[in-house]
Formats: C-alpha cells, structure tokens, sequence
C-alpha cells in the first residue's frame, strides 16, 4: 500500500465515498454547462461574414524580375478597395481581389504602372521606369509576353 491513513476503516470509506460523490457531481454538472456554452457560441450570431457580390478575383500580367519588383508591384496595389495581391516572380502574374464599387482593373494598373512596371493595359513612363534599380530594369531582359 502506498499510502497509509491513520483513520478508521470505516472513516476511511466515508472520506473516499465523499470524494467519488464529488466527482460524481462535478461530472454531472460539468455536461450540461459545457452544452450551455456550447449553445451560446453556436446560437450567439457567431457567423462567418457573408461574401460580398461586389469583390472580384482575376489576374493580370506585369513585368518585373526580381523580390524587390514583387514588394514594388504589390505595395503599389495597396489602394482603397484592393483585398488581396500577389504577383509571381517566375509567371509574372498578379493576382488580386479588389471591390469594384470601390476601385477597378485600370486604377490598379495605373498604379502598377505608375511604379514603374509595365502591364496589359499601360506601359510606365520612362521616368517612373528610370526610378527603378537596375537590377529591376525587365525591359533590358526578356520581358513576360502580354495577352
């Protein structure tokens, strides 16, 4: 016997039997207050948020070589509307999620292009190109061929 008590044997009963009796009672009462939070959190309104019509995903392609294009591309996509962008180094595709009751496809590209990278829709200016590092400098490599 590991432990040892010095009581009786039948005050010992009475303290073990106390103890599963309070176990016996905390599992009775632990279910039906799991189930109450359950209830709350599924019945509380918690719903996801409803997908908005207006926010489109398409793609578009534009030019750049490198990490230091992507950060360019993608922080010259961060305007008012714009959920989500992400331009591929090797397609040289940019992805993006924008609301078009708040921006559209030729804001973005202007702005892309405004930065220096050319696209589908407009080419950078030579001073905004110029702007960019050398090593970003795509119209003197192999540029992504347009659609």
């Amino acid at each position: 016997m590991l432990f040892s008590f010095n009581f009786e044997k039948s005050e010992r009963m009475s303290r073990i039997g106390s103890i599963a009796h309070c176990k016996q009672i905390i599992s009775r009462s632990f279910a039906p207050v799991l189930l109450l939070w359950l209830g709350i959190f599924l019945f509380s309104g918690f719903r996801p948020a409803p997908k908005n019509p207006n926010v489109i995903s398409t793609h578009f392609v534009v030019n750049g070589v490198c990490d230091q294009c992507k950060k360019r591309i993608e922080d010259a996509t961060y305007i008012k509307g714009v959920k989500f962008a992400n331009w591929s180094i090797e397609t040289h595709v940019l992805d993006i999620r924008y609301d078009t009751t708040k921006t559209n496809a030729d804001i973005i590209l202007k702005a892309v292009a405004d930065a220096g990278h050319d696209n589908e829709k407009y080419r950078a200016t030579d001073a905004a190109y110029n702007s960019i590092p050398n090593c970003c400098r795509y119209r003197d490599k192999t540029p992504a061929p347009m659609k």
